[in-house]
């Protein structure tokens, strides 16, 4: 009977495991040259450009057109109000059909940021994004989550998973590079595969104790 009680602990801290690595929240990527930490949709397609004054990194679902896009640059002439205020109205003039439906200040992460969420049209595709605006140090990090209209709902879970992971590091400015995606998502896949093929056998070895 002792045995059977020591396979029965055995078998439920297995699953309290699973349970903990599968909801664990892991940084997915970081990057040291602009001080960030963010937590991307497990297995989407990390881009990258720097081709401009600042950074453009981009996670994208290619199944159903989702996008969550990073812009990193430098904005020193204002306050997170005065950044917003620009971000409208160049949206209000380089979109169609621009359309504000939501907007309103937040906290996220310690951090005073300002979320839009809006329409518009681009290349005759309707869409909708969700937009949070950062300015800190004399750096502007705007997160826009963007997908076909008809797609924004059941999309929103992972937008706003992604938006509440943004974190601001110590690091920033210590590489001239300093990018990195850390691959968590495959070792708790593993480890869940671990889990699972212990929980059978316990549950075959308890089989044959009975029997």
């Amino acid at each position: 009977m002792n045995k059977l009680k020591k396979i029965l602990y055995l078998f439920l801290f297995s699953l309290i495991l699973i349970t903990l690595f599968f909801n664990k929240p892991v940084s997915a990527y970081k990057n040291t040259k602009y001080g960030f930490t963010i937590d991307p949709p497990p297995m989407w397609e990390l881009e990258e450009n720097t081709g401009f004054d600042g950074m453009f990194i981009a996670f994208v679902n290619l199944d159903n057109e989702t996008s969550i896009n990073i812009l990193i640059e430098e904005y020193v002439v204002g306050t997170l109000w005065d950044y917003v205020d620009e971000i409208k109205e160049g949206l209000a003039v380089y979109f169609d059909d621009y359309n504000l439906v939501y907007e309103e200040s937040r906290v996220i992460g310690g951090l005073d940021c300002y979320e839009l969420v809006y329409t518009l049209t681009d290349f005759d595709l309707e869409l909708k994004c969700k937009q949070v605006v950062f300015v800190e140090n004399g750096v502007g990090y705007v997160l826009t989550c963007g997908s076909l209209e008809s797609n924004y709902s059941d999309q929103l879970m992972d937008f706003e998973n992604a938006i509440i992971s943004f974190r601001l590091t110590s690091d920033f400015g210590t590489s001239d590079s300093g990018t990195s995606q850390l691959n968590f998502d495959w070792i708790t896949i593993g480890i869940i595969i671990f889990c699972l093929i212990v929980i059978i056998l316990l549950l075959v070895y308890i089989f044959k104790i009975r029997k």
